[in-house]
């Protein structure tokens, strides 16, 4: 019993000692901050002095520094109490806190007794970011046309210029045919687009948010032309002739699709293949075109209209270099205009591209030429060129073939 009873105080003397070294604790602790209020452009922080030590106080106010628990040289904010024990401090982001947005900031709410200044637990809190808005690439070009081994640098634009956070990040679709890494463009940041191999490749620097992207495709080209290949300056060397030709006014070979085959690389391997859409409206937008014939004298025959050969010539307005389109006649026929006859002559061809909208259609490019003329003397008085997509055409329908090469 009597050793229960010795257990009993001792147990006893120890919660009073605990206690009184919490009650000790919490006596140190003249001064709590409570939670801080972050706009984007003001920080307000409020303290509260504690009541019993508050007829003493002056005054209270905080301590910020970047750094948690380094206040060798804190900026420092402080307001006169008034006898009220809670106090606070706006402070602007701009003038306060060095316009830094995005900051964590590191603070003690402080009261100045007459034992000196007393300091509160530390706590802290972050500034509103600038985010970032829009992302581009300078220049803005959608489509770069490089050779193997050629290079473009872009300048990457975030905006706004004061955003917190302005990094990025990069990515190429097939790092085989075209790599992209880190640059400085104009002494600001950048990427640098490499040539690797034939083929095609979009670019996308993307903000490290996520929310914002910009994007180039890249053609890559062989650093040569291959034999039967011009170079016109664009995304693809385009074949001379159209596939079974033998002159560049000759349609050459109809053939028809089947799916997993193109008719171009089947008969020259290599990087031969079909031309997408995308790449005819390429030679329309980026070389001069005219009407070209074959030399056939012309004759007031209507039988021999059909024979005089013509066809569309695409000069690059890049380097000068030029290929043919063959048309076929379609028809002709007698127009009046104020009792003068002229001929409307009707030329056409249709020209695989390797599309497939669905299972067994394929989408083709058509090119109308429309010609008149004065069958007295053969002037020609106007010409017009449509050039169309005609989609989902069956497959098993047979057109022609011009072949291009990357």
């Amino acid at each position: 019993m009597k050793r229960f009873l010795l257990f009993a105080a001792l147990a006893a003397l120890a919660l009073l000692s605990c206690k009184k070294e919490i009650a000790s604790k919490s006596e140190t602790l003249y001064v709590s901050s409570g939670d801080s209020e972050v706009t984007k452009t003001n920080v307000t922080l409020t303290g509260t002095v504690r009541s019993d030590v508050l007829e003493e106080a002056t005054t209270a106010g905080f301590v910020l520094t970047g750094t948690s628990g380094k206040y060798s040289s804190p900026k420092v904010f402080t307001c006169n109490l008034a006898g009220k024990a809670q106090y606070s401090v706006l402070l602007s982001v701009e003038n306060d806190l060095e316009g830094l947005h995005g900051k964590r900031w590191y603070y003690k709410a402080f009261v100045d007794l007459e034992s000196g200044r007393k300091y509160g637990k530390e706590r802290s809190f972050l500034t509103e970011p600038i985010h970032v808005t829009s992302v581009s690439l300078s220049p803005s070009t959608s489509q770069y046309n490089l050779k193997v081994g050629e290079t473009v640098s872009l300048a990457v634009v975030v905006l706004p210029d004061n955003a917190t956070d302005k990094s990025f990040t990069f990515a190429s679709t097939d790092s085989k045919v075209a790599s992209v890494k880190s640059a400085t463009v104009n002494d600001k940041p950048g990427i640098k687009i490499t040539a690797l191999d034939a083929g095609s490749a979009t670019i996308t620097v993307t903000s490290t948010d996520g929310k914002y992207k910009a994007s180039c495709g890249v053609a890559v080209r062989s650093a040569t032309a291959p034999s039967g290949a011009v170079d016109l300056g664009l995304s693809v060397y385009w074949g001379t002739r159209n596939l079974g030709a033998t002159s560049d006014m000759d349609p050459g070979t109809t053939y028809n699709l089947k799916r997993g085959e193109d008719p171009a690389y089947k008969a020259k391997g290599g990087h031969w293949r079909l031309p997408t859409w995308l790449e005819y409206d390429e030679l329309y937008k980026k070389c001069n075109v005219t009407v070209v014939t074959d030399g056939t004298p012309w004759s007031t025959d209507e039988t021999q209209v059909q024979y005089q050969g013509r066809g569309i010539k695409f000069t690059s307005k890049t380097n000068g270099n030029s290929i043919i389109i063959p048309v076929v006649f379609q028809s002709w026929k007698r127009v009046y205009n104020s009792s003068i006859e002229s001929w409307e002559l009707t030329y056409r061809i249709q020209l695989w591209t390797g599309t497939w909208p669905e299972e067994n259609r394929v989408d083709v490019h058509q090119v109308d030429l429309v010609q008149r003329y004065n069958p007295s003397n053969g002037d020609l008085g106007s010409s017009n060129i449509d050039h169309d997509s005609n989609p989902c055409m069956p497959s098993n329908y047979k057109f022609y073939v011009r072949p291009v090469a990357d």
